[in-house]
């Protein structure tokens, strides 16, 4: 609620398929057990790609509806074990072409042209207006089916930012202010706004404009960059 402090204990869960099981099945009994341990805290991913049983956007602007059924019931789930929910939206893994042992998916991206996309590199996503377009909608799908739910702490646009091909300071802070404010005008439960990085120098270094985007407090997990909920 509003005015309220909110301490969260708990672990990025990322993605979970306890004992192989796939849906729901498969999460349950981590939220069981983390609740029962004193937990009120998870991150979950919910990328593009046949990655896990929450990604979303699993065609270019469609969306996956067993995906977004299995999201219904982990916020009904975690609402009942008194967790709530970091939602990442995007990783790097499907914006980076680097050769393994880096997880780069970008081959496997449905933004690439080579599979039925329009963006010719990786590094495209943000700043190409249609690209940018689309992700918007996926916010907007996002808010209007979950914002209501008790169970979302915060969204995240993005696990490990830095990694992505092409990455600028400047150029991530810039897309991310335009997401914000965005995300921000369509979220009347004005949950708090989150991005991560995955080196320590990313988020230090000076010229790093996501560092002073406008309501914007940074705190150090990977590191994350948290806007603030309600001014």
């Amino acid at each position: 609620g509003y005015n309220q402090s909110y301490f969260g204990v708990g672990e990025n869960l990322a993605w979970a398929k306890w004992g192989g099981k796939a849906g729901i099945e498969g999460w349950a009994p981590y939220l069981q057990n983390l609740s029962s341990s004193g937990a009120n805290y998870i991150r979950v991913w919910l990328t593009d790609g046949g990655w896990d049983d929450m990604a979303v956007e699993t065609q270019l602007g469609n969306y996956s509806l067993a995906n977004t059924d299995n999201i219904d019931e982990l916020l009904t789930l975690a609402e009942a074990n008194g967790i709530k929910i970091l939602m990442c939206t995007e990783s790097f893994n499907f914006f980076c072409s680097k050769p393994k042992p880096t997880p780069c998916l970008w081959d496997e991206c449905v933004y690439n042209e080579k599979n039925g996309g329009f963006l010719s590199s990786a590094g495209d996503f943000f700043t190409d207006e249609r690209a940018k377009s689309l992700y918007k909608q996926r916010l907007q799908y996002l808010v209007s089916r979950y914002a209501h739910s008790p169970a979302v702490f915060a969204w995240e646009f993005f696990n490990e930012g830095d990694i992505v091909d092409g990455y600028t300071p400047a150029g991530f802070a810039q897309w991310t202010q335009e997401m914000a404010q965005y995300l921000r005008s369509i979220d009347v439960y004005k949950h708090p706004i989150s991005t991560s990085f995955c080196c320590t120098h990313s988020a230090t270094d000076p010229s790093s404009l996501t560092l002073c985007l406008p309501m914007c407090l940074c705190v150090r997990s990977q590191i994350s960059c948290i806007a603030r909920s309600r001014q």
